[in-house]
């Protein structure tokens, strides 16, 4: 069953792969000899459907890739670095966007393909919201990651955001972590929830390998001392009739919270609620 499932994903990436080629576009934060751009959404500005953005190695701001395919891909040994959002919209049937070790946070909202692989991705920490996404994945027809980590956003007084956020989406993953938000003390020592490793809300989610993990609960603490400690994230949360298939992948509740006597720890959380949803484990 490993390689029937491992098939359908090497399928995915094999038919998204299909984009016509297209001309080199260099991006440089340093001007470098043979750049083109400094900036990805100068580059992406410029470039047409099939396009490929070479970036070399360098800290970047945020881009959106509105209605073209493109393949994003860093030149270095290590991930290129994005401070910002990496959005993708509005691809058509038939356009893909490919992202190679490519670090930052990502938003799809698309019906053509993505393809993410060998990146990091973490939500973001935004004052007096919940926690972001590593990934969020808004009604989009096929994103595929491979060999990527996703790590949710601690919450600014808020609760902490999952690894990996998937609403009305076809969603496949391999070999991908997903780790939920840290949960965090509030002001007056009430605990807000630590993240999901996945919230899949509705559609479906094809996964091979890997591991969804809560996030740890928040530990004791607070303006007035000894407070109850927070429970762990959930591994793995369905909602609104979401199906999941899985082979081989670790589910794990996030770690309870500590606190000293005679103030309450937290609870382990739970591996996974899958009331809202299917979950099927195949063979």
């Amino acid at each position: 069953m490993f390689k029937s499932l491992s098939a359908v994903l090497l399928s995915t990436l094999l038919l998204t792969g299909q984009a016509t080629a297209g001309q080199v576009i260099v991006v440089d934060a340093f001007g470098g000899p043979g750049y083109d751009y400094t900036s990805i959404q100068q580059a992406i500005n410029s470039a047409v459907d099939g396009d490929t953005l070479l970036i070399r190695s360098s800290t970047y701001g945020g881009f959106v890739i509105d209605g073209k395919g493109l393949e994003i891909i860093s030149d270095g040994a290590v991930n290129t670095q994005i401070n910002g959002t990496m959005r993708v919209d509005n691809l058509g049937v038939g356009q893909r966007v490919l992202f190679h070790r490519i670090s930052g946070e990502t938003l799809t909202n698309c019906a053509g393909s993505v393809w993410i692989e060998d990146g990091e991705f973490s939500g973001p920490l935004v004052l007096a919201q919940v926690g972001s996404a590593g990934i969020r994945v808004d009604n989009s027809s096929a994103v595929s990651m491979s060999r990527v980590t996703l790590r949710g956003g601690r919450g600014a007084s808020m609760d902490a955001g999952p690894g990996l956020r998937a609403t009305n989406s076809e969603v496949s993953l391999y070999d991908t972590i997903a780790i939920g938000g840290d949960g965090e003390q509030g002001p007056l020592g009430s605990p807000f929830d630590a993240g999901q490793g996945v919230l899949q809300n509705g559609g479906h989610l094809r996964v091979s390998g890997g591991s969804m993990t809560g996030g740890p609960g928040a530990n004791s603490g607070g303006i007035f001392g000894c407070s109850d400690a927070g429970d762990g994230g959930t591994g793995l949360v369905l909602q609104n009739g979401a199906v999941i298939e899985l082979f081989d992948v670790a589910l794990v509740g996030g770690a309870a919270g500590s606190a000293p006597a005679p103030c309450l720890s937290g609870n382990p959380g739970s591996p996974s609620d899958t009331a809202g949803g299917t979950l099927v484990t195949l063979p």
